[in-house]
């Protein structure tokens, strides 16, 4: 499954027709594509999602730093989010698209762009396909009440892709999740007298 899929499932969502291309000259496909990579990016940087997880032992730069820890290390293109860095020992930081530290070998586990939309969780694909509707969609449709239907169509799916993915992994991961979806205005609007209502 390519973007041009993903853009599909996200006008599907919104009413509107297919696009054949990214290039195709309608608004769907112009808008789609401009907001096809901070959408996926926007919903895979806030979890550590199983099925968008790759390893990778980092190449290492070949000067020294000047100052502070001592090497850096390039970041895979398809970097997302980091999961674990080296078993989660050492110290290390990360400076726009590298990791900075002292360790002399750096092995990585990463939330990565997608190369195939399939090999992401069907419900991961949906609720990055309402994210993306979401973000076109007064632009496309041209109705302002359209937004505000893809954000609980996103947080709907969201809900359930974590919940599934809770099911496939024996680790506890520490998750921004929870965090962001408090700051969405649809849950705040949910928010009654101190208490948060479950989403189902």
């Amino acid at each position: 499954m390519t973007e041009t899929d993903l853009l599909n499932q996200a006008l599907n969502y919104l009413g509107e027709a297919r696009v054949q291309s990214l290039t195709q000259n309608t608004n769907s496909a112009k808008y789609g594509a401009d907001a096809i990579r901070p959408s996926v990016s926007q919903v895979l940087r806030l979890h550590k999602w199983n099925s968008a997880l790759k390893r990778r032992a980092l190449n290492r730069q070949t000067e020294e730093n000047e100052f502070g820890p001592k090497y850096t290390y390039t970041l895979p293109v398809d970097f997302i989010k980091l999961a674990k860095y080296n078993d989660g020992v050492e110290e290390y930081a990360i400076e726009g698209r590298n990791i900075v530290t002292d360790n002399q070998v750096v092995e990585i586990v990463y939330v990565a762009y997608p190369k195939d939309f399939a090999d992401l969780d069907p419900n991961l694909f949906e609720a990055i396909a309402a994210k993306l509707a979401f973000n076109i969609a007064i632009n496309v449709t041209g109705e302002p009440g359209m937004q505000p239907r893809m954000m609980e169509l996103h947080e709907r799916f969201l809900a359930r892709a974590k919940a599934h993915d809770a099911r496939e992994s024996s680790r506890f991961a520490e998750s921004l999740y929870e965090e962001t979806m408090r700051d969405s205005p649809m849950i705040r609007a949910r928010y009654k007298l101190g208490r948060w209502r479950t989403i189902t």
